[in-house]
């Protein structure tokens, strides 16, 4: 029935909550953020890597090692700014 109540038949079967039902999920980005370093260090090495990569490919005039530095530059920043916002609140040392 189109805008009605549906039919008893056609309703979906209630399925019992299991005891884990309240509990809250965990996101795959926390658990990942836990993995990283609490050090400055591992960031700023991975950015200055990024710069050298995208210069040498301004040398070479070679636009894929350009694109390369780039991303690592940004992987730097985006790992930098998960570790800085995780739940427990901790922050990198060195700021």
């Amino acid at each position: 029935m189109i805008g009605g109540r549906p039919t008893r038949g056609s309703r979906p079967p209630y399925r019992r909550l299991s005891r884990d039902a309240g509990a809250a999920p965990i996101i795959p980005s926390v658990a990942f953020a836990n993995l990283l370093p609490d050090q400055l260090t591992p960031y700023l090495v991975v950015l200055i890597i990024g710069f050298a990569v995208g210069w040498y490919g301004h040398g070479l005039r070679s636009n894929w090692v350009i694109a390369l530095g780039i991303l690592l530059i940004l992987l730097a920043i985006g790992l930098l700014q998960l570790a800085i916002t995780t739940e427990s609140g901790r922050a990198p040392t060195g700021f």
